[in-house]
């Protein structure tokens, strides 16, 4: 499959559309017959399948409707949280240094809680998110490394972010935390730059962005 053909498949699952209309578009484009065929009706497929939008209550959003508050990963059961551009709890320019519990460095981010940027933490934005019982859940967490790798999609636009971007707008350029530890004896945790496809372990001190991940299943 070319690159031009790539893209094209990347922006017609980007708006999910449904699967007769957006392999018909393909199709109709240029695709020739095949494999290609066989793999642009496959990968539409997935992704209508495994992504659905939630409401800040937890209620599923029609395909062509909005605005979101949340995404699930239907196979995986788990609800992610989507950024806003607004400048509130789910701003997507929020920064925060790494805690848990006790453990990490405190405050040490920039985030917008109420109607100004104050210091915070992970662990300051999962207590919100829980409080508020954010898209009908209280499980709000930090992911793991597999899981916030699992949004990873290649199939993109050269030179945007590695991850569907219809969905989860506004991903910002840099690391992302994770609850994975990097075996050691000085605490490093693992973060996800979607922008570089890849991966590497940093001190809680430094000021990172977040992507909270809940069970749908409590």
């Amino acid at each position: 499959m070319s690159r031009s053909q790539r893209i094209l498949v990347s922006l017609v699952v980007a708006v999910l559309l449904p699967v007769s209309v957006v392999t018909a578009l393909a199709f109709s484009s240029g695709f020739p017959g095949g494999d290609d065929e066989m793999n642009a009706r496959q990968r539409v497929s997935e992704q209508l399948e495994r992504w659905r939008k939630l409401d800040a209550g937890g209620e599923p959003v029609a395909v062509h409707q909005g605005p979101w508050a949340c995404v699930e990963d239907v196979g995986e059961k788990l609800i992610w949280e989507v950024k806003s551009w607004q400048e509130y709890t789910h701003y997507y320019k929020s920064s925060y240094s790494w805690r848990h519990q006790e453990t990490g460095e405190k405050d040490l981010g920039s985030c917008v809680f109420g109607k100004q940027f104050v210091p915070c933490d992970t662990e300051d934005l999962i207590q919100r998110l829980n409080q508020a019982r954010y898209c009908g859940v209280t499980s709000w967490r930090l992911p793991t490394y597999d899981e916030l790798k699992s949004l990873a999609d290649p199939e993109t636009v050269a030179g945007q972010p590695m991850i569907n971007r219809y969905l989860f707008p506004r991903t910002a350029r840099g690391p992302y935390w994770t609850s994975t530890l990097e075996p050691g004896a000085e605490l490093n945790i693992w973060t996800y730059d979607f922008y570089q496809g890849s991966g590497k372990p940093l001190p809680p001190h430094i000021a990172g962005w977040a992507r909270l991940v809940s069970s749908k299943n409590q």
